[in-house]
């Protein structure tokens, strides 16, 4: 597949001390990129409290910085070759944004950063993506990122509002911001600089085919149900009657289930068969959401909604699987992030057409609709692209490790 030249400009994503750090560094960028999100709602808490901007902007500055992330990201696979370097770069422009950030006056001024921020978080994305995917085990990779990532936000976004005054904790994180994305500049030089063809399937493009195309539309359709139940969880709970300190534990319990449930996929993936776990999660999560819409005690409600929250995340290093069995390129499998991320913004946009006043059970109503879409489309696909193959991930990283064997030099003689 790729990476098989030990050459300075071409670097096998390995196993082994070398492709433990390549993976390692590609982890700490990754998460320095998807910090924002931990902090976001108290940067836009601080900037409506400051003036700078309206609860209505807030919500638009939120969907933009999600949008043009989701955009970089779609690029960046396919520019960001040269990689210690160009990370580098863009990470250290990351810093100055984010410190531009501080400067703002107004909500033109939050809109024009943010929109630079996400693109450039985007862009940076890319080089994670191609390190996972290519990885010998992208699964178990993909579930350590999606897991690790998220502890350092839950910290932050506690400390800040513990520690600093209300009227600088927009500016406090910004600066939190800017100082991760520095580390991201000092991981840049452990990356691989790009990333070769296995001779098998170098120049090919992805094998697009009906199946193939019915799991991408799974997965946007399924991300896009969750985030948008994810999205309203604090109103749906506190629509449901729960006091203060529950909400906060519910939400709390949420984000925790969701990086706990990552790095257990992550983690069993192998023996987890691709095609039946899919279709359990999905069926699961439908389940969940149909639960969160008819039943309101307490007591039922809580456990359904952290099991919905070990759900959220966790499919997608099988997700990952799956994409790599259907197209062994890994062009795809490139691709997966932003496609989650389209997801999650549409999610929220697409369940706000079925909600009337107050009341939220239409929204609900259209995540069911979508999950149960998703579904369908997961059960159609992803036998046929998986067949009796429980470990596609891994058999895809097999013709890597045999091209390792023998260097082009060896070959040449």
């Amino acid at each position: 597949m790729k990476d098989v030249h030990f050459t300075p400009n071409a670097q096998a994503v390995s196993g082994g001390r070398r492709g433990a750090m390549t993976i390692a560094s590609a982890i700490v960028i990754g998460t320095a990129v998807l910090f924002v999100f931990g902090l976001q709602p108290i940067i836009l808490g601080g900037a409506v409290d400051n003036g700078l901007i309206s609860e209505k902007g807030a919500g638009l500055l939120a969907m933009l910085e999600l949008v043009t992330l989701a955009t970089g990201a779609l690029i960046g696979p396919f520019v960001m070759d040269r990689m210690r370097v160009k990370v580098a770069i863009g990470a250290a422009a990351l810093v100055a944004v984010d410190l531009l950030a501080l400067n703002a006056h107004n909500t033109t001024d939050l809109l024009v950063q943010r929109t630079i921020a996400g693109l450039i978080e985007g862009l940076l994305l890319g080089p994670v993506s191609l390190i996972i995917a290519h990885s010998a085990r992208p699964e178990l990779s993909s579930g350590l990122f999606l897991g690790l990532s998220g502890f350092p936000q839950i910290a932050f976004a506690y400390l800040i509002p513990l520690l600093v005054r209300p009227v600088n904790r927009m500016s406090a994180s910004f600066i939190v911001l800017a100082i991760v994305s520095a580390l991201a500049v000092l991981a840049s030089p452990f990356l691989v600089d790009r990333v070769e063809s296995h001779s098998a399937v170098a120049g090919s493009k992805i094998r697009w085919s009906g199946p193939l195309i019915l799991l991408v539309a799974a997965i946007f359709l399924q991300n896009a149900g969750i985030n948008a139940v994810w999205a309203y969880t604090e109103q749906i709970i506190a629509d449901r009657g729960f006091g203060a300190g529950l909400i906060g534990l519910v939400v709390a319990l949420g984000i925790l289930g969701q990086l706990a449930g990552a790095l257990v996929t992550g983690t069993l993936s192998r023996f987890i068969p691709t095609a039946p776990g899919l279709i359990a999660a999905c069926a699961l999560q439908l389940s969940m959401i149909v639960v969160i819409t008819f039943v309101s005690a307490p007591v039922i409600l809580t456990p359904t909604l952290f099991v919905l929250s070990l759900l959220w995340i966790s499919p997608q290093p099988l997700q990952l699987a799956a994409l790599i069995s259907g197209d062994p390129s890994r062009k795809l499998a490139t691709l997966l992030t932003p496609i989650v991320l389209f997801g999650f913004a549409a999610g929220p946009a697409l369940a706000s057409v079925g909600i009337r006043g107050p009341h939220l059970d239409g929204g609900l109503y259209i995540c069911m609709a979508l999950l149960g879409l998703a579904l369908v489309l997961t059960t159609l696909s992803v036998r046929k692209l998986v067949g009796g193959n429980d470990q596609p991930a891994r058999r895809a990283a097999e013709p890597i490790q045999e091209a390792r064997q023998v260097s082009p030099l060896k070959k040449a003689k």
